[in-house]
């Protein structure tokens, strides 16, 4: 298990697909994940010239470029995609998501595309921070799973995160969890179910 080989695997293979000179869009949470496991010259050898946030809607219009999009399926991020592929300022996008995105979310993506710029939709599951080999987080501040409620965004996004590391590291794995915490075994439930929906 490598997840910095995992994320650099999916970084190399979403930028490597795309031939030429490329610009690589990022949401916030997309822009740390990807700087845990490549520098700046390492994505400027893979002919990346420009890393911005998708959310900065002051960039110069350059259609001799292609557009790398790599963002979390969030509302926010999908709303600033819709909205860049609404006023496109490159010639035509690849966009990927670090996790599972909904059918209603990618419709919206799609209904956005009014210019047909598009190319190509993925999914790799890179939704998690790469800090070693062997540890990962999910770099959520202040939010500890024991203390938080099972219907809050921080335990989804926990949820997320792990479902996403077992998919990039191909692992299967038998879940065990605290008898006396029912955060605990809502996480469990919650990603087995996932698992199990992954598998049919």
């Amino acid at each position: 298990m490598n997840v910095v080989r995992a994320n650099q695997d999916y970084v190399n293979k979403m930028i490597g697909d795309v031939t030429g000179m490329k610009v690589l869009l990022l949401d916030k949470d997309t822009m740390g994940i990807v700087s845990m496991v490549f520098l700046q010259s390492g994505l400027l050898q893979k002919d990346v010239y420009l890393t911005d946030l998708i959310t900065q809607t002051k960039r110069d219009r350059m259609t001799h470029m292609k557009a790398v999009v790599f963002i979390r399926p969030t509302r926010d991020s999908i709303e600033a995609l819709v909205a860049e592929l609404k006023d496109p300022k490159y010639s035509e996008y690849h966009v990927v998501f670090c996790n599972k995105i909904e059918d209603s979310e990618l419709r919206t993506v799609a209904e956005g595309d009014e210019h047909e710029v598009v190319q190509s939709v993925f999914e790799m599951f890179a939704d998690f921070y790469a800090v070693n080999r062997l540890l990962f987080t999910m770099n959520i501040p202040n939010a500890s799973i024991l203390h938080c409620d099972c219907e809050q965004p921080p335990f989804y996004r926990q949820v997320d995160g792990l479902f996403s590391v077992l998919l990039a590291v191909k692992k299967k794995p038998v879940i065990r969890y605290s008898a006396g915490s029912k955060v605990t075994r809502a996480l469990a439930q919650e990603l087995n179910k996932r698992i199990e929906r992954r598998a049919d």
